[in-house]
């Protein structure tokens, strides 16, 4: 028997060998399946960037449940007629995922006719054991959900059509709700997509509206209303006015208040005329009377306004007082003959002259500035040579400049005495002055300068090296501002300088720089590259301080798109 048996067990193995495979199948217990599954030939979501990536990671989770799951269950356990076998099956589901990835609802906006597979869809999207991974914030819609459409078949096409629903309101309805809701970022993708899509300018409809939120900082809040009032207050009617109004009252809100103010006044819009700038800050009664220091805030604020007023205005006759007064304060008389300089373009010749010769230092340096008006020739040169021999350095620093400015090259004899000096005063006076003259005896100032130390007047120096186009002027220019690129503790104000011309691809080499990033962005706006100004803004938003963003959203509203630029007015864009 020990020899028959592997005769036995050979004979057996040749014939199932040689019997036919369907042969080998039959004797399977498992039964063969009603209906074959359809072949994995889903359509493809192509959607590029994060919306099809999120689609895809929706997909796969959802194919898992659907097809892999329910599908291949019921072509396995189920006849060829069974109804869920039917090919023209198709049920449209819309449901949404909120912040946390879970489903806030799933409803079948398209039945199939045959309720179980219409569930088999709902079940696909929506259990309560699992969560999907967050949308990102460019899919959310304006209740704080992600929404999709999800198509389901029973063919080929299982549950490859996927996409978004964009439940949304108009934009400029919409962000006022999205900034209730903080949620910031997804208003301005929200807004660059529309730029991408719609007509208009949606990127200047967030600008218009983000600088419409009161911010908690005093000067922020003066600051974007400041923007409002010059480039964008069209939908507000005039309420950035009423809310710029009471930074007048702080003087570290004053600043930024009072130009946005005085270009208004000077722009002949309808709110505000210079005579009104005047009487808002106080008029002649603030600045003829009252405490020193109310005074000299209103002379301060209308000096630094850019209004101009008339001879026979109130306010410049209150000033012409205040200057010629002795009982007046010397501080005050001094800055009131540089305000009224300022608004009126000059002052009566003989109060200029004996504020020259007072007694006080400072009314004697106002003096000397308020003398020194361009193309003053060699009368200037005569009448404030003397002067750089007095005692005071702020006196000679204010004649210093006065003489380059009044007579030019003309100067430059007389004012080499003053580099022997220790105190810089009269250098940092001098320099912006320097960049206005084109000789290379200037320009061999310049260089001079620059050999020194001193913050302020590098600062000076590089201002003056700016406003240079003549030959030896652009060739120290250069060489300066090449240091400056190299120099990594270059202050600010001299990196901004150096960079203030250079161009877009220049700038965004570093676009995460707190500077350059910024400078760049206005770079390309100026260049009217404004696709990529609002990708470089979307990209870096959340790294913006809020006085940044401000300056970048104003600088978005005076330099808006081609087709927005023609439905904003000169006035408003001034500046």
């Amino acid at each position: 028997m020990s020899r028959v048996a592997p005769a036995i067990r050979s004979l057996l193995i040749g014939a199932a060998v040689l019997l036919p495979q369907a042969t080998v199948i039959a004797a399977d217990p498992a039964p063969a399946p009603a209906v074959a599954p359809p072949p994995a030939v889903e359509p493809k979501i192509t959607v590029p960037g994060a919306e099809g990536d999120y689609l895809r990671a929706l997909h796969a989770r959802i194919h898992f449940r659907f097809a892999t799951r329910f599908i291949e269950d019921v072509a396995a356990k189920r006849p060829a007629k069974d109804p869920l076998n039917r090919p023209d099956l198709r049920a449209e589901i819309f449901f949404g995922v909120r912040w946390d990835g879970s489903v806030s609802d799933a409803v079948v906006s398209e039945k199939s006719g045959v309720e179980a597979f219409d569930q088999a869809g709902v079940t696909a999207v929506r259990n309560e054991n699992f969560r999907y991974a967050p949308p990102p914030p460019e899919l959310f819609g304006d209740d704080g959900v992600a929404h999709f459409r999800w198509v389901f078949a029973r063919n080929h096409n299982l549950c490859g059509d996927g996409s978004v629903r964009r439940i949304e309101a108009p934009l400029s309805q919409a962000l006022p709700r999205l900034f209730v809701q903080g949620r910031i970022k997804e208003a301005l993708l929200r807004a660059a997509r529309d730029a991408r899509t719609e007509p208009g300018d949606a990127i200047g409809t967030f600008a218009q509206a983000w600088l419409e939120r009161p911010q908690t900082d005093p000067a922020t809040d003066a600051r974007a209303a400041a923007a409002l009032l010059r480039y964008g207050d069209k939908r507000g009617g005039g309420k950035a006015l009423a809310r710029i109004k009471p930074a007048l009252a702080r003087k570290e809100t004053a600043a930024i208040a009072v130009p946005a103010l005085g270009a208004l006044a000077t722009s002949g819009a309808a709110e505000m005329d210079a005579a009104g700038f005047c009487e808002l800050v106080g008029g002649a009664k603030a600045l003829r009377e009252g405490e020193p220091a109310s005074r000299e805030q209103a002379m301060t604020m209308l000096r630094d306004s850019g209004v101009r007023l008339p001879q026979e205005s109130p306010c410049v006759k209150a000033l012409t007082e205040s200057a010629g007064d002795p009982a007046t304060p010397p501080r005050l008389r001094a800055l009131a003959l540089g305000t009224l300089v300022a608004t009126a373009g000059s002052a009566p010749g003989k109060l200029v002259r004996e504020s020259m010769e007072d007694k006080d230092a400072t009314v004697r340096a106002a003096g000397a500035t308020a003398f020194g008006k361009p193309g003053g020739g060699r009368p200037a040169l005569y009448r404030l040579q003397p002067l750089l021999q007095d005692s005071s350095p702020d006196v000679r620093a204010a004649v210093a400049g006065a003489l380059v400015r009044a007579c030019g090259d003309m100067a430059l004899p007389f004012v080499q005495p003053l580099f022997k000096e220790r105190d810089d005063r009269a250098l940092v006076a001098m320099a912006p002055e320097l960049g206005r003259l084109k000789s290379p005896e200037s320009a061999d100032l310049l260089a001079k300068m620059m050999a020194r130390p001193g913050g302020e007047l590098r600062v000076a120096v590089t201002r003056g090296l700016a406003e240079r186009k003549d030959d030896p002027g652009k060739a120290l220019k250069t060489k300066a501002f090449d240091s400056i690129r190299r120099d990594a503790y270059a202050s600010a104000g001299r990196r901004g300088l150096v960079y203030a011309d250079a161009t877009p691809d220049e700038l965004l080499k570093q676009p995460r720089d707190p500077l350059l990033g910024p400078l760049g962005f206005k770079a390309l706006l100026r260049a009217k590259r404004h696709a990529e100004a609002a990708d470089w803004l979307v990209a870096n938003f959340d790294r913006l301080s809020p006085d940044t963003a401000v300056d970048l959203l104003a600088a978005w509203l005076a330099n808006p798109p081609a087709a927005a630029a023609t439905s904003t007015t000169p006035a408003k864009r001034a500046g």
